[in-house]
């Protein structure tokens, strides 16, 4: 599970409004199961946000409260959205003997899914959070930064390399699509190739913006000012960091998916056949514990 938190930067090239279900499931994927990854949520979310924060044991205690009821709501009023979302996500590729292509215009359809997903989820996560946000001290602020910082030169670094890049991308395609076939993951690495590449301290100078922005965003919140706050936050939803980049990947990903052999889109549809399996039965879950 925490591995696959390496992988999210990669999310940060396309559009980050897929960030909603997708990041999720990429997630939950990183487990075993999707049954057991999202039991792990909450204990993960914290073990983040304390990194971030620096959390004294009250302001835990706190953090995992909030957690718990937004990981109960997500769970009563988002699974069913979210099962919906995996099936129309395995419909674009149709029956794998029909080889239909995926369209960008599907894609698009997709992404404005998950945009809902990401407004909700900040809306009903906001009154949550503005208790937490409220006694978070200067110091706490800083510690903030720092992380941000430290976890930008990190992610820098990687970035540089061709060879991660390429590494990162089939990463996240195969765990999506499985084990790729060898001329599909060689395919993968070649559209790397391809990717526009930013200098690297216009980057920087970039995602350090974005950072404030988060920052600024959290602090509007804490100040008890809800609108700017989620609208600063929200904003950040539906605005690539690279848009050039963005539209490159965007470009690869279609063109693997439409590149992909029958046993390849088979083995990816089994593979969602379990995660909405799973996805099923957390749902038959929380209705028979909702069940007085």
């Amino acid at each position: 599970m925490r591995r696959a938190l390496n992988l999210l930067p990669f999310f940060s090239c396309l559009r980050a409004r897929t960030l909603g279900w997708v990041a999720l499931l990429i997630l939950m994927a990183g487990c075993s199961t999707l049954q057991f990854g999202y039991g792990q949520l909450p204990r993960l979310a914290a073990w983040q946000l304390d990194g971030y924060l620096d959390l004294d044991s009250a302001q835990r205690r706190q953090l995992d409260a909030a957690l718990a009821e937004l990981h109960a709501w997500h769970r009563r009023e988002e699974l069913p959205r979210a099962r919906a979302v995996l099936v129309r996500a395995d419909s674009l590729w149709g029956e794998s003997a029909s080889g239909r292509g995926v369209t960008a215009d599907e894609l698009d359809a997709l992404e404005q899914e998950t945009t809902a997903a990401v407004s909700r989820l900040l809306m009903r996560a906001e009154p949550l959070a503005r208790p937490l946000l409220s006694s978070l001290r200067p110091a706490q602020w800083e510690h903030l930064r720092q992380r941000q910082r430290e976890r930008l030169d990190e992610w820098l670094e990687l970035e540089g390399d061709p060879e991660e890049r390429a590494d990162r991308f089939v990463d996240n395609l195969e765990r999506w699509l499985g084990s790729l076939e060898r001329p599909l993951r060689q395919m993968a690495r070649a559209e790397v190739a391809r990717w526009p590449v930013r200098d690297r301290e216009d980057l920087r100078q970039l995602w350090q913006a974005r950072q404030q922005r988060i920052v600024d965003g959290l602090r509007a919140v804490a100040a008890g000012q809800r609108e700017q706050g989620l609208a600063l936050l929200a904003s950040l939803s539906s605005e690539p960091v690279d848009p050039a980049l963005s539209e490159a990947v965007r470009a690869s990903v279609l063109r693997v998916l439409n590149a992909a052999t029958p046993a390849q889109r088979a083995q990816a549809r089994e593979r969602w056949a379990r995660w909405h399996e799973d996805l099923r039965q957390l749902e038959t879950l929380q209705t028979a514990q909702a069940v007085p």
